[in-house]
């Protein structure tokens, strides 16, 4: 049980001293280049460790966000459509004047489309930068 025991202290070091030294690194190609250049081994495995836990952070931040484009995907046809039909109910319940009726089904069908094409374009945009993060990290573990 002490051969465990000294295993997860010498697991903490490495992970402490990892994350204090390297914590100023700004960015991944930067600890990739340092592990290239590393001699020692304790040095590289360090650098390694490091490597693994931010891209481990980099892959988790990018997979929410493509799950925030999926979600703005699924539910910008619904919302974009929920417009004219409110302003039909609410034709339908005579609760908006008869001189009103016309340019407001054209502005919420206007505005329906707007919010549809904001929704839609905003996917688009969070999804892309979320690929190309992914692609960038390539393969984690």
């Amino acid at each position: 049980m002490t051969k465990i025991n000294d295993l997860v202290e010498e697991a903490r070091a490495l992970q402490d001293q990892a994350v204090q030294t390297l914590g100023e690194v700004p960015d991944i190609q930067t600890l990739e280049v340092l592990r290239t250049l590393a001699k020692d081994e304790v040095d590289k495995r360090a650098i390694e460790l490091t490597l693994l836990l931010r891209k481990r952070d980099a892959k988790a931040r990018f997979e929410v966000f493509d799950r925030w484009a999926d979600l703005l995907e699924k539910s910008c046809l619904p919302i974009g459509a929920a417009f004219p039909g409110f302003t039909a109910v609410l034709v339908s319940q005579a609760l908006v004047p008869a001189s009103w009726v016309r340019p407001a089904t054209v502005a919420s069908y206007v505005v329906g489309g707007l919010f549809w094409l904001m929704l839609r374009l905003l996917s688009s945009w969070i999804g892309q930068k979320s690929k190309t993060g992914l692609a960038r990290l390539g393969k984690v573990d």
